[in-house]
């Protein structure tokens, strides 16, 4: 479906006001995969926290 509204937003042929819905849509689209490995980055970190937290091997060391 990207690719598609790619195409839609890059062809001659197409309406003006149709190219730039086109071209919105894909922005969302490209938006919301970086906003999504963004949170998915952020709760490993979380999950890994908690591990630790609950009695994982932790990472720190205490002098």
């Amino acid at each position: 479906m990207a690719m598609r509204l790619v195409e839609l937003g890059l062809d001659p042929k197409v309406k003006a006001y149709a190219q730039i819905s086109a071209i919105s849509e894909a922005f969302k689209v490209l938006q919301q995969g970086v906003i999504d490995k963004e949170n998915q980055d952020q709760i490993r970190t979380i999950k890994e926290t908690l591990e630790q937290l609950e009695g994982g091997t932790p990472n720190v060391i205490d002098v």
